[in-house]
């Protein structure tokens, strides 16, 4: 039987030489163009290399042009108010990396601020997203010009197909401050259209992989996770003929777990049952052909009773089932006095799934499912079993409607075809 390696999270290092990688910004190609700095200028002090490095950086912002380049800009897109969950949290990510792009800036994100650490739990991956101390203190200066855009949970809405990006050209930090992505605003701005990025990103639109290029050029597994992805590994799939199948419970029930919101669903016995039938028939239809031999099921819930059940429920069936459980509750990412390890151990954990089932729509499992496209299937309307779930099974969630929106209101529209 062939063995994966050591580590199957070999596959963050291919993303250094192939997907959807671009320059994503000139901040650090035009560094080698800026003079050196006289043997006078030397710092001798700590506070004063660092005021050094402000007035490099002031330099590189100054020279940070493209000649013959229409509607240029300079300077920064800052992600750094942290709104909801974490799913909320990657949305405003997602369309500052992508305005980033397309206005030419640097993307910085205050990782502290977001999920309380710069390293720990999402690493930078290809794009260097993290501020050094210089670049802090240059953005919270008061000299510096700023214009935010704010949208939470639409209010207000904001018109991102006519706003006159022309105008902010000289505006060093543009802030995002929202839960929302709507990309297909952003790709109808006429402004935006003469970007020299425009072709690629509308390229990507079209095709619905904005969410998975930003995600996976941004971030690699941080240093507490990587450690408990590997075990994980070892344990649970230790070959590659082994098919994994992920599923979300969320309720809304329990204020310290992934969900701090209304209550959402309740699991009785036959919704259980309905999910785990599901899972399994998953598997049975991947078993006709002959590219895995074992499966592993992996759950993740916001109330551990409704965790346990299904475990159980799965394991009456005869298969192999595991949580992260050893890791203490998977808390919201919003608690502020909580450990977060075991909920980006969930999060990386679905992300390095084969397809992930949701009993209802959260911007959580969401995320994970469109780092690498995963199959998906979408708890969409009642009725019997059968009925109870959607399959997006070529592409998952990677789809031109679902960059523009919240799963939810794209289950009460009309929506693409299954595949």
């Amino acid at each position: 039987m062939q063995q994966i390696p050591k580590s199957f999270f070999l596959f963050f290092a291919l993303l250094m030489c192939g997907g959807y990688i671009f320059t994503f910004t000139l901040h650090d190609e035009i560094s080698a163009e800026i003079s050196e700095v006289p043997d006078e200028m030397n710092p001798s002090k700590e506070e004063d290399f660092q005021t050094l490095e402000i007035q490099t950086l002031e330099r590189e912002n100054k020279a940070f042009r493209l000649p013959g380049v229409k509607n240029q800009t300079w300077g920064f897109v800052l992600i750094e108010s942290p709104i909801s969950g974490l799913g909320d949290r990657f949305r405003a990510v997602v369309l500052g990396y992508h305005l980033a792009k397309l206005l030419n800036r640097s993307l910085k994100i205050d990782g502290l601020r977001m999920w309380k650490s710069e390293d720990e739990y999402l690493d930078t991956n290809v794009v260097n997203w993290r501020m050094t101390e210089s670049e802090k203190l240059w953005m919270k200066s008061e000299d510096r010009t700023r214009e935010i855009f704010m949208e939470i949970n639409w209010k207000p809405p904001l018109e991102y197909d006519k706003i006159d990006f022309e105008r902010l050209r000289d505006v060093e930090i543009i802030v995002i401050v929202t839960n929302i992505v709507r990309m297909n605003l952003v790709a109808a701005n006429p402004i935006l259209k003469t970007s020299p990025h425009y072709e690629d990103f509308n390229e990507l639109h079209q095709k619905g992989v904005l969410y998975s290029q930003a995600l996976s050029n941004l971030f690699k597994p941080g240093k507490r996770v990587l450690p408990h992805l590997e075990k994980i590994q070892r344990e649970h799939w230790p070959t590659i003929d082994t098919f994994r199948i992920g599923v979300h419970l969320r309720s809304g029930d329990n204020p310290t777990l992934i969900s701090n919101s209304r209550k959402r669903a309740h699991f009785d016995d036959d919704s259980m049952q309905c999910l785990v039938m599901t899972a399994i028939s998953i598997w049975k239809e991947k078993m006709k052909s002959s590219e895995y031999k074992h499966v592993t099921f992996f759950v993740t819930a916001d109330q551990i009773d409704y965790e346990e059940d299904f475990i159980q429920r799965i394991k009456s069936h005869g298969y192999k089932i595991f949580s992260n459980k050893n890791l203490g509750d998977a808390r919201h990412i919003s608690s502020k006095s909580a450990d977060q390890l075991r909920t980006f151990v969930d999060w990386w954990t679905m992300v390095n799934l084969h397809t992930i089932i949701m009993s209802t729509n959260s911007g959580f499992s969401e995320s994970a499912s469109k780092f690498f496209c995963l199959p998906a299937y979408l708890s969409v309307r009642g009725g019997p079993c059968e009925n109870r779930f959607r399959p997006f099974i070529e592409h998952g969630y990677c789809q031109k409607h679902f960059d523009q929106t919240f799963l939810s209101y794209a289950r009460k529209t009309e929506m693409p075809d299954k595949t």
